[in-house]
């Protein structure tokens, strides 16, 4: 059989109500739930409509649309927009939009709450996909009135429970888990992660290299306690981050950090070497007491 169907309908045999309806323009409705209308787009002619009414244009670049029943608190839902900016009809909106520096923004109430950029990072109440000038995949713009950021687990019990996983190219190697009433910063430590494994045996003069200072933070002149970076660096490399006096490519400074944690083995080799030490002087005091 060949040919071309002009235009055709299905009904409801009880109701007599069109139930799916193709007209000679090419317009494809569903009920009055989907409407598939216009020309100039190889899968759906154009434009996808989905609501309360049919749609035949949607304007403005948009190619999907939701629109709610008349009267509730959220009217339509639109993926694209327009060239020059969002796709957003009234106050009573949220917008997908697509715009020229290629990102898809998120909108509530006329005003932009999340972004997606074109390699996909993400911001939320913030345009910028950057964090200090730092390149982050998720940046969170807040703290006066919100937290910037919340984890909370609802796993059953009181046990320790992931709430966050940390990972390198597939491996994990740390986690953040809270129990019911505590939080743990985990990191990889695992002997079968490790080899050439030796005891430290400088504890003590490592400690006694080390010069804790006290100083005011430049920026709110609050006190602080701990070490300079790079006096640090000399001493424990691996409890510091970064390098001494490092720019950028225009010149801004990018500061050291430093693991606090990470001097914590050399704590105890020190006090272990300590002890070995006072148990020395006692063995030799107590023989010199029995003479």
């Amino acid at each position: 059989m060949s040919g071309v169907l002009k235009a055709s309908s299905i009904l409801d045999g009880a109701s007599a109500t069109t139930n799916l309806a193709l007209d000679s323009s090419g317009n494809v409705t569903v009920g009055n739930n989907l409407t598939v209308s216009g020309t100039g787009n190889s899968s759906f002619g154009g434009n996808v409509g989905i609501g309360t009414s049919s749609i035949t244009t949607l304007g403005g670049g948009r190619v999907l649309q939701i629109n709610a029943a008349s009267g509730t608190a959220i009217q339509s839902l639109s993926v694209g927009g327009t060239v020059g900016g969002y796709s957003y009809t009234d106050g009573t909106n949220m917008t997908l939009g697509s715009i020229p520096a290629g990102y898809l923004s998120f909108l509530t109430t006329n005003t932009e709450r999340m972004r997606i950029d074109s390699v996909g990072n993400v911001a939320i109440n913030t345009t910028n996909t950057g964090a200090a000038g730092a390149t982050c995949r998720f940046t969170i713009q807040d703290g006066s009135v919100y937290a910037p950021f919340g984890i909370n687990n609802t796993a059953a019990g009181t046990g320790a429970s992931n709430a966050a996983i940390f990972a390198r190219n597939g491996t994990i190697v740390g986690t953040i888990n809270v129990t019911g009433s505590a939080t743990a910063y985990n990191t990889s430590s695992d002997y079968r992660l490790k080899e050439n494994v030796e005891p430290i045996t400088n504890g003590l003069s490592t400690i006694l290299s080390l010069a804790p200072v006290q100083y005011n933070w430049k920026i709110d002149k609050s006190v602080g306690e701990g070490f300079i970076a790079h006096e640090l660096q000399a001493i424990i490399p691996n409890a510091v981050f970064g390098e001494k006096d490092a720019v950028d490519a225009e010149g801004n400074p990018i500061h050291q950090g430093v693991d606090y944690s990470k001097i914590v083995v050399h704590l105890v080799a020190a006090l272990q070497e300590a002890v070995a030490k006072i148990d020395a002087l006692e063995t030799r005091i107590t023989q010199l007491e029995s003479k």
